[in-house]
């Protein structure tokens, strides 16, 4: 299953360098890899008819409007979508809106309610900013958002408190039919049914309609704490030895146990490049508070002020919830808590993180990226820029083996190269600076010639990656990073 799911998502990503114009290396015909990147699409999904049939096989350069409903020859909304989950009989999309239909129903008291099928409760990053990008979009529009999803014990990997911090302000419906969670593959977009309005785009769309809420200004519905947390919090940290006017920086550091996963492991980092940045941080009577979970390897002893929370004897989710939410930052590598800071208007350090370019960065964020290099014969040993990687389309690297394929290695910065780092991210919190640092002016131009650049390319936008998120305006890339690396801007 997940060789076929990376083999699909490795043609997907090689086929947008090609929409872009960018030379790779071409597989040959007797390359296992060298398969319908849409079989497995193909496999569990059928179409009652031609016409969406050819939907689902349209050519990938032929854009794709995901703002109404499939249109028939006639210009009218198509009804014939049919869904094959394993051991399920076949349903045709308008029994299957009217199955949603009949879980949200005995929510609703508004006149105008949107309805949201939500699978994804298990995976951290997803349960914390879908709902966070969802009720940023639609909370104005719609009296109530009712979330049809998998029930809260349902989550088992998942923090339950930050589900109900997530949650806040939804009304649930639960279920576990997997019909109704494949209907936002179908990118069907917002489906009106008299009062009630479906949402039934993916999160790449989702994602996408985020970022250009934020482009054009749009308020965002930042989290807050749940009454129930705050007193309850207040006291774990209390018994933690952490006084009511303390101060603390939240640290986590992706590892594969979480995931046990191959091919997306180029995300994680070592949380030792971190030391010296702790140590740095205690000097100044700050808490370190290590969040993450107990597959993760355990912290040596950093002194009284650095505690690890996933391994605490009496280890209680709110931890993580409440740290993540008075934290005077984070620093964190491209992971799932790392949103859950974002959702609560803390600011992000993102320190050894791949260039990604559905990552949406927090109003006050600083990125640190990795040190690229060439693996090209006679390249030398200079690091990439980022002009170059982003040329290169490097933010749509998405596995291990792609980073081979087109020659790239990269390099984690050390516990003393992040350092300097730190000291300018925590002044910056200190002076509560929103400005640019100045390397911002070439940083910024960058991603936003890179965003306008992909925006034109009619394969990605057939598959959602028409965008760069750090042209979003408000992240910064520090100054000492690029006086580290002077090659970078």
């Amino acid at each position: 299953m997940f060789s076929r799911v990376t083999r699909a998502l490795k043609q997907a990503v090689l086929r947008s360098f090609a929409a872009l114009g960018y030379s790779i290396v071409k597989l040959q015909k007797d390359d296992p890899d060298n398969v319908d990147p849409n079989a497995a699409l193909k496999a569990s999904v059928r179409a009652s008819t031609e016409e969406a049939d050819r939907w689902f096989r349209r050519d990938a350069e032929e854009p794709v409007d995901t703002d109404v409903l499939v249109r028939d020859e006639a210009g009218n909304p198509y009804q014939g979508f049919s869904v094959n989950a394993p051991g399920i009989p076949l349903m045709p999309l308008d029994q299957l809106l009217d199955l949603l239909e009949d879980h949200a129903r005995p929510l609703m008291t508004g006149k105008r309610v949107l309805v949201w099928p939500f699978e994804r409760t298990g995976a951290t990053g997803h349960l914390c900013m879908e709902p966070f990008y969802v009720k940023s979009l639609y909370g104005k529009q719609f009296d109530e958002i009712i979330v049809v999803t998998r029930h809260r014990h349902s989550c088992h990997k998942s923090n339950l408190e930050i589900f109900d911090v997530s949650m806040a302000g939804l009304k649930l419906a639960f279920t576990d039919d997997p019909r109704l969670f494949s209907l936002s593959g179908f990118e069907l977009g917002m489906v009106e049914r008299g009062p009630i309005t479906f949402l039934l785009h993916s999160y790449g769309q989702i994602s996408r309609a985020f970022f250009q809420h934020c482009v054009n200004g749009g308020d965002k519905a930042f989290y807050s704490l749940l009454p129930g947390q705050q007193e309850r919090g207040a006291k774990l940290f209390a018994d933690l030895g952490i006084p009511e006017d303390g101060r603390w920086v939240v640290v986590h550091a992706r590892e594969a146990g979480f995931h046990p996963r191959f091919y997306d492991n180029y995300r994680c980092t070592d949380i030792e490049s971190y030391f010296d940045s702790i140590k740095f941080l205690t000097e100044r009577d700050y808490f370190v508070l290590r969040i993450g979970d107990r597959s993760m390897k355990r912290l040596p002893d950093l002194g009284p002020r650095v505690l690890d929370l996933p391994f605490m004897e009496n280890y209680d989710f709110l931890y993580d919830v409440y740290a993540l939410a008075g934290c005077e930052f984070m620093i964190s590598s491209n992971s799932g808590p790392c949103m859950l800071a974002r959702a609560f208007d803390r600011s992000c350090l993102a320190v050894n993180v791949p260039l990604t370019f559905a990552h949406i960065p927090g109003e006050r964020d600083m990125i640190v990226f990795r040190k690229f290099f060439s693996t090209a014969p006679g390249a030398g040993a200079n690091v990439i820029s980022y002009r170059e990687l982003t040329d290169r389309n490097a933010q749509y690297i998405c596995n291990n083996d792609l980073f081979l394929e087109q020659q790239l290695r990269y390099e984690l910065l050390t516990s003393q190269e992040v350092l300097p780092i730190t000291r300018e991210m925590l002044s910056r919190c200190l002076e509560g600076s929103t400005g640019k640092t100045a390397s911002n002016d070439e940083f910024t131009k960058i991603n936003r010639q890179t965003h306008e650049r992909v925006a034109l390319s009619p394969g990605l936008q057939r598959w959602r990656g028409d965008w760069y998120g750090l042209a979003k305006p408000g992240s910064a890339v520090p100054d000492a990073y690029c006086e580290h690396v002077p090659g970078f801007l």
